[in-house]
C-alpha cells in the first residue's frame, strides 16, 4: 500500500491471532529510499462467550447433563470447569459436557468457568433445584400391648426410605371426631408408649412416616388396643374374698355340729 499526501498511518483487522512482520519503505522527491522493519502481535482481548444448559428443577436421583459445547471464542477454549458444593463436599467437573447424579434434596449453584488460549475467563451461574416428589412408604402397626393399667405400647414396622426423617403417632379423639397427633419420634424409633389413659378402655391408633422434605405417607391401617383394669380395683376385692371364705368355713363347721347333735346316742 502506498501512502501519499501526508497520510502516514495504516490500519487493518487481523482475523488470525499471532505474530506478524512488517516493512516500511519511504522515499523522497530525490529518489532516496529508507526501509524500516519490525514485528507486532495480534492478541486476544475478548473472553469466551458462554452458552450453557443444565440449570432447572429435577427429581431426586436424576442424572443431570451440563452442556457448554455451544460456547464460542475467537481463539480457542482450553479449559471448561463446573464447580459446586454437594453434601458438604466441593465438587469440580471438567469438560464441555458433564453429568452428575443428585441424590440429595436441596438448592445448588453450579459455577461454570471457561478459559481461552489467552487466559481470558468467562463465568456463568446455573441454579439447580433437586426435589423429592415421592412420599415415604406407609408404615404398618405390628401390635398395641397393654403394659400397665393406663399405658399402651404401640409398635410398627420400620420404613426403609433413605431420607426418612421420623414418624408421627396419632390417636382417635372422640371429642373432636378425628385422629390427633400425640407424638413425633425419630426415624430409628419403631415404638411409642402412650400413658395417662383411662383403665379398661379401647383406643385407636394410626402412624405415618415423614421424610426430610416434610412429605407424609398415607396413614397406617387403624389398629385398636385396650388398657388393663386398674390393680387397685383387684386388690379391693381381696378382703371380701377372705370374708366369704371364712363364712364358708364357719358354715361348714356349723353344719357338722348340727349333724352330730341330731345323731342318736347308742346304748
Amino acid at each position: 500500500m502506498v501512502l501519499v499526501d501526508g497520510n502516514h498511518t495504516f490500519s487493518s483487522t487481523f482475523s488470525t491471532l499471532g505474530t506478524y512482520s512488517y516493512a516500511i519503505w519511504a522515499s523522497d522527491t530525490s529518489g532516496n529510499i529508507a526501509v524500516a522493519t519490525g514485528q507486532f502481535t495480534a492478541q486476544d482481548t475478548l473472553p469466551p462467550l458462554v452458552i450453557a444448559t443444565g440449570g432447572g428443577k429435577y427429581e431426586k436421583g436424576t442424572r443431570v447433563l451440563f452442556d457448554a459445547s455451544d460456547s464460542t471464542d475467537n481463539s480457542a477454549i482450553i479449559n471448561v470447569s463446573w464447580s459446586f458444593e454437594y453434601d458438604g463436599s466441593n465438587m469440580v467437573l471438567y469438560g464441555p459436557r458433564v453429568e452428575f447424579t443428585f441424590d440429595v434434596v436441596g438448592e445448588y449453584e453450579v459455577n461454570l468457568t471457561l478459559i481461552d488460549a489467552a487466559g481470558l475467563r468467562s463465568s456463568q451461574l446455573l441454579k439447580v433445584s433437586i426435589q423429592d416428589a415421592r412420599p415415604p412408604a406407609r408404615p404398618s402397626i405390628k401390635a398395641i400391648a397393654s403394659v400397665s393399667g393406663g399405658c399402651l405400647m404401640v409398635t410398627w414396622d420400620a420404613v426403609m426410605d433413605p431420607d426418612l426423617d421420623g414418624y408421627r403417632v396419632s390417636r382417635w379423639n372422640a371429642s373432636s371426631g378425628a385422629f390427633e397427633v400425640i407424638a413425633a419420634v425419630p426415624s430409628d424409633a419403631t415404638s411409642y408408649l402412650d400413658c395417662n389413659l383411662m383403665y379398661d378402655s379401647v383406643y385407636s391408633y394410626s402412624v405415618i412416616s415423614v421424610d426430610e422434605s416434610g412429605k407424609e405417607s398415607d396413614p397406617s391401617p387403624i389398629t385398636n388396643g385396650r388398657t388393663a383394669a386398674p390393680q387397685e380395683a383387684l386388690s379391693d376385692i381381696r378382703p371380701y374374698q377372705m370374708v366369704v371364705g371364712v363364712l364358708l368355713i364357719l358354715n361348714l363347721i356349723l353344719a357338722t355340729l348340727v349333724v352330730l347333735v341330731r345323731r342318736p346316742v347308742r346304748k
